[in-house]
């Protein structure tokens, strides 16, 4: 084969690739989530299949990771299924995606193994807001056909899991904040980071913030927080969301 043909078949390889590994599901208004970066060979040994990033980009073209604070390394972190596991609302105001975490459990004088656990977590379509993050049985359901219930089992067990599913909890950065200076006092709480990774990432905070209600000294104080605690990228990102420089 010519060596001009081989480049030829090459970068068609490429790019199909590249095509198959960037996948992204529309929502009205003009939102999306984009799902990109498919394991390498060497993780898919050790993880099985999936993709590491799911962006969510909104309508005037600004974007932000979903998950961010648990990207995949060597020692696990979150996996998605992609776009064919997506589950909208008739509505379109909420979907569902299929997750997947995933880390290495290190025994003494035992072979590492692989841990594993799926969620289903729900997105605000409008502002990419991850509503809830469940697992188990509540991620075996699907949404009615005309209305935005999540059936599980049974007429009260739907209204629970509904509720469940797309009511959000425990997302206010006052909240946040007043958590994490009640637990310092009491020895809980250890760092804000870690509060916040558990609220799924400064990222999720802020998508989930009411835009009219933001209390931008408060944010710069969090940002602070995190950059003692050496959480630079959180802090970078709040300050960019605002402006902020230091």
């Amino acid at each position: 084969m010519h060596a001009k043909k081989r480049y030829l078949v090459a970068m068609l390889a490429l790019w199909s690739f590249v095509a198959q590994a960037h996948e992204y599901v529309t929502f009205d208004g003009g939102t999306r989530i984009e799902f990109s970066k498919p394991l390498l060979a060497r993780e898919r040994s050790l993880f099985g299949p999936g993709l590491k990033k799911a962006t969510f980009v909104r309508s005037d073209g600004s974007r932000f990771d979903l998950f961010a604070m648990e990207r995949l390394n060597r020692n696990g972190g979150i996996l998605f299924s992609g776009v064919q596991d997506v589950l909208v609302s008739p509505s379109g105001r909420f979907a569902v995606l299929i997750t997947l975490r995933v880390g290495v459990l290190r025994e003494f004088k035992k072979p590492n193994r692989i841990v594993d656990r799926q969620y289903c977590p729900a997105i605000d379509t409008h502002s990419g807001c991850i509503l809830s993050n469940q697992t188990g049985g509540i991620c075996g359901g699907r949404w009615d056909g005309a209305v935005d219930t999540w059936h599980v089992g049974g007429e009260s067990g739907d209204f629970d899991a509904t509720a469940a599913m797309t009511e959000m909890q425990g997302l206010d950065v006052n909240l946040i904040w007043e958590d994490y200076q009640s637990g310092k006092m009491e020895g809980g709480h250890s760092s804000l980071s870690g509060l916040i990774e558990s609220k799924l990432g400064v990222q999720n905070i802020l998508a989930c913030a009411n835009s009219r209600d933001i209390n931008i000294a408060l944010y710069e104080r969090v940002a602070a927080q995190l950059e003692r605690e050496g959480d630079r990228a959180s802090a970078r990102y709040i300050r960019s969301q605002f402006g902020a420089r230091k």
